[in-house]
């Protein structure tokens, strides 16, 4: 993913808090912000506008760029099967942005997560599993297969007779003492 790429896709998913980011993406990101906020403070300064702190144009730039921000960040962290609730480590004093770090530095989680498919990867080559949407959970009405007990596994009272017998698989009934012909059994 080359600069501009990174750009235009971050800034095409402006307020886009679902999907993944890439390392690269993020990263391209985090350089155009801090190229774009040096020049907009370095103009700032030549023509004396703002005080100590930053001018006009930075305020309205670090609020223009507040959304995008976020959002790839959100972006990142789900790339490496993370929730955006990570965000709030950054809160901790000294470890928390240490430990957001680490999380953006992290490599990709390969093919699909609960995010959705692997940026990485052409969209054609990815498919989902059978039953989950996009996005990672199950399709609404999306009947899931159920898992298959172990192969040495019988359930109780079940004959597992060659398939070319007849009524092959199906419950057996143990005879015992009362079961007598002709005799109806108490139900119960």
């Amino acid at each position: 993913m080359t600069f501009t790429q990174a750009v235009s896709s971050v800034l095409g998913q402006y307020a886009s808090f679902g999907g993944r980011a890439r390392r690269a993406e993020f990263w391209w990101w985090n350089l155009f912000t801090l190229l774009v906020g040096v020049v907009v403070a370095a103009t700032e300064m030549s023509l004396g506008i703002g005080g100590e702190r930053s001018g006009p144009v930075s305020t309205l730039l670090a609020v223009a760029l507040l959304v995008p921000n976020v959002s790839v960040c959100v972006r990142r962290l789900h790339d490496t099967s993370r929730s955006a609730w990570w965000l709030f480590v950054a809160l901790v004093p000294l470890a928390g942005p240490i430990v957001l770090l680490v999380f953006f530095l992290a490599p990709s989680t390969p093919g699909w997560n609960q995010h959705g498919p692997d940026p990485r990867l052409p969209a054609a080559a990815q498919a989902p599993a059978a039953g989950v949407e996009q996005g990672g959970g199950p399709l609404p009405g999306a009947a899931l297969a159920p898992e298959a007990p172990s192969p040495g596994w019988t359930p109780p009272g079940w004959d597992l007779p060659s398939a070319a017998e007849p009524g092959a698989g199906r419950p057996t009934q143990d005879s015992g003492p009362d079961d007598v012909p002709g005799r109806d059994r108490p139900q119960g």
